[in-house]
């Protein structure tokens, strides 16, 4: 019966879209290496021309996945409201994350003061919000700045492309000039 299994690789495309008319858009990520113990938050600010406005890496604690995903949306979405930014698109790789934010499911309790607080900057701060899910591979920039967050001590907030670390930098170019990444996927099928 064993034999019987085969590997079936799908593969998809996945391109980053640029943002419509004035939005901006915010990707985020949370980051947790296990066997250092170590979580992290990254973050990308970008225009409608995909040029970089601002980048950060924040040191976290690791609660869950998704407190991690919240907490670094927060984050985001706090400075981009302080900055009475008009429109802004925010991405996340964590689907339940999204559906929290966006009022279909309800949230764990752990993380249920970070929703909160999320829903509150986007309602009284009269900024137009859309909180979207992407692929890992969408995001790729700002998992790499999560990553990065898990080898600093201090929050690091990055302005200019050319402060971004090596790694970063070479992903951030590969968006702007249109690469395609590819999501794979596995999955065992009986024959």
């Amino acid at each position: 019966m064993v034999e019987n299994f085969k590997t079936l690789i799908t593969s998809k495309m996945i391109k980053w879209i640029k943002s419509s008319g004035t939005t901006w858009k915010l990707y985020t990520d949370g980051s947790y290496i296990k066997n250092q113990d170590k979580a992290g938050a990254g973050g990308i600010l970008r225009n409608k021309i995909m040029s970089m406005i601002l980048a950060f890496s924040y040191p976290t604690q690791f609660c869950t996945n998704n407190y991690s995903e919240a907490q670094v949306a927060l984050i985001g979405i706090s400075w981009c409201s302080n900055q009475w930014f008009e429109a802004l698109e925010v991405e996340l790789d964590s689907t339940i994350v999204v559906q929290m934010i966006n009022g279909i499911c309800k949230p764990h309790w752990r993380i249920l003061g970070i929703i909160d607080e999320i829903k509150f900057l986007i309602k009284h701060k009269n900024i137009g919000v859309i909180v979207k899910y992407c692929y890992r591979e969408a995001s790729e920039v700002a998992d790499a700045l999560a990553k990065y967050a898990t080898q600093i001590q201090d929050p690091k907030i990055i302005l200019q492309e050319v402060d971004l670390p090596e790694v970063t930098k070479g992903l951030l170019r590969m968006n702007k000039l249109n690469f395609s990444t590819f999501r794979r996927r596995a999955k065992k099928t009986y024959t």
